[in-house]
């Protein structure tokens, strides 16, 4: 039985459609003619309801797999390289590969001034410092090639909203209808918050990191931690506001049969695992991998652009049951949300 759609997810898969949409005529089709746009966000919006999220899928699937097969370069890159300058290490201790044996045992290592005694706690806190310098370097090797190759990538820090915390902001240039973040964490299928008690153990979420989706399923991302690292996946960090991005459920794609699907060597950078095994029946849908949610832009977003997302939190709940710092950007949206 096919699941009802209600009006404002509707909309929101229209608007997810017409914004990944102009992004491939953009970017892949480079045409930028208002006209065209036009004329093709009609077409798009006369299309029958299950055609629309077919495209929608495919769209987000180019874009996923665009940033994956991004982030995998830049990291084996880095990874190459860090060989090489271990291999070269070891030759310059070896004397070189032409070098003889009898060179390679007479070596010695340069004369250096004898350093001060210190003591191991002090040896430690630089060893360490020193391992905190070369990751540093290497994160900011990666995110260049990211850059390059997406035009943008991700960070978070204090946000511009006074008493929000972190938040999440873009560091390059990303167009409308770019795929900007993943939301992390552990997924719940709707057969593992069947019990009550199963349900209350979520709660309670005071920050608001569980993301449930039009199809009940709920993303935690207060496990985002725990994840597999990827450097896209700061979803969780957005904060409520006038929204920039708008939030998309996502299914990475799983063949039954073992023929497709979501490349074998892309799964490890997805940030998301189930919080339980899923059933062969009680999965809503046995062609997903896994679920997740993901974050598209609906303007242009420039460098060091704040990353603001529209929670719709429930009005059902009461006034006095919601954040105190919340404020609905659209009352009637999230309304609809929860219809």
């Amino acid at each position: 039985m096919a699941r009802r759609v209600c009006n404002q997810e509707q909309a929101d898969i229209e608007t997810a459609l017409l914004l990944t949409s102009w992004w491939k005529c953009i970017t892949i089709g480079h045409q930028e003619d208002r006209q065209t746009l036009q004329q093709e966000a009609e077409r798009m919006q006369s299309m029958a309801g299950y055609k629309q999220v077919n495209i929608l899928r495919k769209n987000l699937d180019q874009q996923i797999l665009r940033m994956f097969l991004a982030i995998d370069a830049a990291r084996t890159v880095e990874e190459t390289t860090k060989a090489s300058r271990m291999h070269h290490g070891f030759e310059e201790i070896n004397g070189g590969t032409g070098g003889s044996t009898q060179a390679r045992e007479d070596w010695r290592p340069p004369n250096r001034r004898r350093r001060p005694q210190t003591s191991s706690i002090s040896r430690r806190g630089e060893r360490e410092d020193m391992e905190s310098a070369r990751e540093s370097a290497r994160r900011g090797r990666v995110f260049k090639s990211l850059r390059q190759d997406l035009g943008f990538t991700l960070c978070h820090g204090p946000s511009s909203i006074l008493s929000a915390g972190r938040g999440v902001f873009l560091e390059g240039r990303a167009r409308i209808g770019s795929l900007v973040g993943i939301y992390p964490g552990l997924v719940y299928l709707p057969e593992h918050l069947r019990k009550a008690e199963e349900v209350a153990e979520l709660f309670p979420d005071p920050d608001i990191f569980l993301f449930q989706r039009y199809d009940k399923i709920v993303v935690d991302g207060r496990a985002a931690e725990k994840m597999p690292h990827n450097e896209y996946a700061l979803a969780h960090l957005c904060n409520h506001g006038k929204p920039n991005v708008m939030a998309v459920a996502y299914d990475f794609p799983q063949d039954p049969l073992g023929w497709g699907g979501f490349p074998h060597e892309l799964r490890p950078y997805i940030p998301n695992a189930f919080a339980r095994p899923r059933s062969l029946l009680g999965s809503p849908d046995q062609s997903a991998l896994i679920q997740s949610v993901v974050l598209v832009a609906t303007t242009d977003l420039e460098d060091g652009e704040e990353l603001f997302l529209n929670y719709r939190l429930n009005p059902k709940h009461g006034s006095e049951s919601l954040p105190p710092w919340y404020v609905p950007v659209d009352a009637k949206e999230d309304q609809r949300r929860w219809a």
